[in-house]
């Protein structure tokens, strides 16, 4: 357990020091609220081939196309609601 500093970790504690005081001088973000789907209105493909769904957010009066990927990670609920609503299933088979 030698007292001598590597190269790499006298320059990280110097560097620490510079990205504090950066910091100080940056203009706050403000944070903007994660929208909350309402009802996910439609499904269809886009010029690539992915599946795209055309969500209704609470609060909001603008639809928008979301990657259906995106909407399963994010809103898995939703998306099931979506599937139970839209399709029928044959009860015969």
């Amino acid at each position: 357990m030698s007292s001598r500093r590597t190269r790499s970790q006298s320059t990280n504690s110097t560097s620490g020091s510079s990205q504090a005081h950066q910091t100080n001088d940056t203009i706050p973000i403000k944070k903007i609220p994660e929208k909350i789907p309402e009802k996910i209105l439609g499904a269809t493909f886009d010029s690539s081939g992915q599946l795209q769904f055309f969500m209704k957010w609470r609060g909001i009066e603008k639809c928008e196309f979301i990657p259906a990927k995106e909407a399963n990670l994010k809103w898995p609920r939703c998306v099931l609601g979506f599937y139970e609503a839209s399709f029928v299933w044959d009860r015969n088979s």
